[in-house]
Parts: structure tokens; C-alpha cells; sequence
């Protein structure tokens, strides 16, 4: 048997007891004990043993919610407009996209723009991007993945004019003089995507590679991606039978697969899979910052309450089908009304087969406290994203009113109502998906304005990464073998140059991830 002895370190534990040790024996994936060196050296003198030097050493960081091959993308396939102060520079990266790529038949595709961070703060339409591009297919997608703008090329192409219906679920939007406008909400992205050329399986892996990398760089040592299709899924799946899959991921289905639920188990002292399929993706609203989200009471200024994306009896009949053949339920629920309707159809599926299965909410943006204490009652487990207050907050002051800011992503809140909270990113809907930039976000609640979101729902540091790593494990359903660092528990951890807990937040910037390890094996090193 292969044993290996980590020490001189701080190993944070992250249970309830707050203590640390110094050491701790792995072998295989699984940490044996932790401990003071001198005991482990002893009772394992056969262990091989690995010196970290002084550092400092975590549980590694689970996101919970981020698009992992969507990152990639923004990596290699489409322009990123992430972080640009206006329209005017959006238009020149795409210009400068089409001067790369001149194949007037090849589409320009780009993501990641925020109005709200503008100097102009207003959504761009098919006449900007028709002064680019007025004769090769276009399209551009806001940072929320909710709403994308095309040129008239595209809209021809796709045969949407001034008489298309709404497909249910979305909006086409219109001039005053009932022309499209070429801004599309919701499920009327559909309209468009069937007409971009299919990203091919090779395509999808080098994405998923290229990401999986830029995670490790920040420890993060298991994901759920909560969006796929069968092209991702098999493209995931080949990528685990070619061995190159280092974090593990757990994957959502869009669609009931044709497939037996499966996730990781322990055998023989090792994990038998990185990648765990058993939950189902469902979407009951849009995003708040480009105000899709489905509210109660309209947006500030307008009539808008957003967007419900499925009706009560279909969104029921389709999560009890998918809860009998075992699977969990995941539901992107952001707005109260969004919210309050989810929670009402998780408490029906507790009277159908199954039952005892645990459903998650992704986001999570506007709870009422009825809901927290519904959730805490049904165990539903809380998915959300604190880069959000930070990227996202400008949005937030300018859509909403008083009352419904006061309430934005009630952390502490969802905390005190013992609901399971689990932190994550969203990524590539922020640009900046770093944990301890997550972790630090949840403790200031501080926009990229400076403006500070409800100070009383600031969290602790501790809890922080508790919900970056014991959270995201108690998410997936694997919290007695993932987020901590302990006997029986997968030996994931990362090698931080400094101790987070001792360092202030101001000079957070500067810790580094020196080493990560996954199942024992070292898998980044800086």
C-alpha cells in the first residue's frame, strides 16, 4: 500500500472544532488521519513523506455553479466583451473580431456585456450591430446569458420579423413602429441558436480542458456544470474515459437523459469517477441584471415583472417525471415570484415517489423569509453566487426599488433559517470567478462602485469557506466524503502561501495557490 505523509503545513480542517493539524497520511484518495507529525511519522514509518514547507493548506474549493466549458470558450471561440466601459468599445472588439476572421459566412459570436457599467447605461440594438456587420450573421449575448442582440442579417435569416409570435417562456423585442428591435429575452434565444453552426466534440473538449486549468490555478478542486446537453455531456464523458479530467465535476442535464442517475462512490479506497450525473436542470425566470428575473412587483420605472419561464401544471408534471425516475432537481429560481413558485412545486413533489430526494435553487436572489424557512423545512439547499453583489450591484440599484434592495441575496439570512448555503460563481457571468474573491465578496458585499449591499448580511469568514467547500459537497450530495480535510474524506486540498485567516483582506490579492491535489496526486503546481 502506498502511503504518503504531507507535513509541515497548517491543515485547516474546517469542522466544527476549528483545530489544526500539521500533518495528515493519505493513501490511495483518502486521508487516513490528521495530526501532530511527530504521531504520524511513527505510526506510519513507511509512508513517503512530502514537505510543504510552512504553508498553508485548505480543503479545495468546490464552485458550485459555474459553466466550465462556457469559460473555455471565452477562452478560445467567442469575443469577450466582459469589462468594457461602453458601447462604443463593444462595437470596435467586434469589428476588430471580423477583421481577424473576414469569412463574411462565418459567424461573429461574443458574450459578457453589462449596459449597467456603461457610460450610456442602455441596452445596444440590431442598428448598432448592422452599422458593423450588415451582411454576415451576428450575435452578441449579455453577461446574464438571458438576452442576446442581432444584426438584420441574423433575423432574416431566422425569419423573425414584425409578426413573429413569442415563443412561451420568451419576448422578441420591438421598435415603437412594431419592427424587432433585435434584442431577444429567454427562451427566444432559441430562435437564433438553431442557426449557429454546432461546436464540434473536439471543440467542446479543448474548452473544458482550457477552463479546467484556469480552475485549478485558483483551487478549485470539484464543479457542477448546471447546463448541458448530450454534445457537452458525451464530450465530458470522453474526456473521463481518456483519463484527462483532473477535478471532479458534477454535471446537469437540461433535458431528462435516457440514463440512469450516477454519482461517485468510494471502492477499495479510491473514487470510481470523476463525474457524477443525477440532477436535472430546470429554469423558472431569467437574471436580475438585465431585469428577466421574475418579480412580484415590477422594476423600477416600468411595467416589467420580468419573465416566468414555464407554466405551474407543465413546470409540475415535468419535475415529478423527472423525480420518479430518481433524479434530483436543480432550478434556476432568481426573483420572489420565480422563487415562491418553485418552492410550492418541491413541496408537491414531497407527496410523489421519491420524495426523499434533496432539490437545490440556483441563485436564489430575492427570497422572502417565508421561503427560507420553507426551504430549511423541505432541506432544499441554496445554490448562490457573491460575485454577483460585487459585478452585478450596479445593476441591482438601478432596477430595483428600495424594498426589493434591501432583501438582495440575504446571505446571513439564509444562514440564520439553517438553510444548506453553498457559494459559487456563475462563471462566465463574472468575469473575476476566483473563491477567495468570492469568499472575500461575501464578507464586504461591496460593488464595483464602492457602494456596500446590507451590511447585516455580511458573513463571517469561516462560513464563507464553509460554503465554498463543505456547502458545495452537501450540494452534490457528497458531503461525507468531499469539503473537509479529515479521515474518510477524498485527500483534495490546496497549498496556500499564506494564511487567509491572518491576512487582511486588503492583501488578499496577493495569497497564491502554490499546489493543488486531488485524490492525494498533485495536480497543479505553481
Amino acid at each position: 500500500m502506498a502511503f504518503h505523509l504531507f507535513y509541515n503545513a497548517t491543515f485547516f480542517h474546517l469542522d466544527e472544532s476549528d483545530l489544526t493539524s500539521d500533518a495528515i497520511i493519505v493513501e490511495n484518495e483518502l486521508i487516513m488521519a490528521c495530526g501532530a507529525y511527530e504521531d504520524l511519522a511513527i505510526a506510519w514509518p513507511q509512508a513517503k513523506q512530502i514537505n510543504l514547507k510552512g504553508t498553508f493548506v485548505l480543503p479545495g474549493f468546490n464552485d458550485a455553479h459555474i459553466h466550465l466549458w462556457k469559460v473555455g470558450s471565452l477562452m478560445s471561440h467567442i469575443v469577450d466583451l466582459r469589462g468594457f466601459n461602453s458601447k462604443e468599445k463593444v462595437l470596435d472588439a467586434l469589428k476588430s473580431a471580423g477583421e481577424k476572421n473576414p469569412h463574411r459566412d462565418e459567424w461573429i459570436l461574443a458574450r459578457g456585456f453589462n449596459e449597467a457599467m456603461w457610460e450610456v447605461p442602455s441596452l445596444p440594438d440590431i442598428r448598432d450591430l448592422d452599422t458593423v456587420f450588415p451582411d454576415r450573421p451576428c450575435q452578441i449575448m449579455r453577461t446574464c446569458a438571458h438576452i442576446v442582440i442581432v444584426n438584420s442579417f441574423t433575423l432574416k435569416r431566422a425569419g423573425i420579423d414584425k409578426d413573429t409570435p413569442d415563443p412561451e417562456g420568451g419576448m422578441i423585442g420591438h421598435f415603437e413602429n412594431g419592427e424587432p428591435n433585435g434584442i431577444l429575452y429567454e427562451s427566444a434565444l432559441k430562435l437564433i441558436s438553431v442557426y449557429i453552426p454546432e461546436i464540434t466534440e473536439k471543440q467542446y473538449k479543448r474548452m473544458i480542458l482550457d477552463a479546467q486549468e484556469e480552475c485549478l490555478g485558483m483551487g478549485i478542486t470539484s464543479i457542477t456544470d448546471p447546463e448541458i446537453y448530450q454534445p457537452q455531456l458525451k464530450a465530458y464523458e470522453e474526456l473521463e474515459k481518456e483519463g484527462l479530467l483532473k477535478i471532479r465535476i458534477n454535471l446537469f442535464p437540461v433535458h431528462l437523459p435516457a440514463l440512469t442517475p450516477v454519482k461517485p462512490k468510494i471502492s477499495k479506497g479510491k473514487c470510481d469517477r470523476k463525474l457524477q450525473i443525477d440532477t436535472v436542470k430546470f429554469f423558472a425566470d431569467g437574471g436580475l441584471s438585465g431585469q428577466t428575473a421574475a418579480l412580484f412587483r415590477p422594476y423600477l420605472g416600468s411595467e416589467n415583472n420580468g419573465i416566468l419561464r414555464m407554466e405551474r401544471d407543465y413546470f409540475f408534471k415535468r419535475a415529478k417525471k423527472t423525480q420518479e425516475k430518481g433524479w434530483k432537481i436543480a432550478t434556476h429560481a432568481i426573483g420572489d415570484a420565480a422563487i415562491e413558485q418553485v418552492i410550492s412545486i418541491y413541496k408537491d413533489l414531497k407527496k410523489e415517489e421519491n420524495n426523499q430526494l434533496c432539490h437545490r435553487i440556483e441563485h436564489l436572489g430575492l427570497p422572502q423569509e417565508k421561503n427560507l424557512q420553507d426551504m430549511q423545512e423541505l432541506g432544499i439547499i441554496a445554490v448562490s453566487q457573491p460575485a454577483f453583489v460585487r459585478e452585478l450591484g450596479p445593476n441591482f440599484r438601478q432596477y430595483l426599488d428600495e424594498e426589493y434592495q434591501k432583501g438582495i441575496y440575504p446571505y446571513q439570512k439564509i444562514l440564520n433559517e439553517k438553510v444548506t448555503l453553498a457559494f459559487s460563481s456563475d462563471a462566465p457571468v463574472v468575469k473575476d470567478f476566483r473563491p477567495l474573491t468570492g469568499i472575500k465578496d461575501s464578507m464586504e458585499r461591496k460593488d464595483l462602485n464602492g457602494f456596500i449591499h446590507n451590511k447585516e448580511e455580511k458573513v463571517s469568514m469561516k462560513n464563507a469557506f464553509l460554503a465554498y467547500t463543505k456547502g458545495g459537497a452537501m450540494a452534490d450530495g457528497q458531503a461525507g466524503i468531499k469539503g473537509e480535510l479529515a479521515p474518510g474524506f477524498l485527500a483534495d486540498f490546496i497549498v496556500l502561501d499564506k494564511n487567509p485567516f491572518s491576512t487582511s483582506l486588503d492583501d488578499w490579492e496577493n495569497i497564491q495557490v502554490l499546489e493543488v491535489f486531488i485524490g492525494g496526486e498533485s495536480v497543479f503546481n505553481k
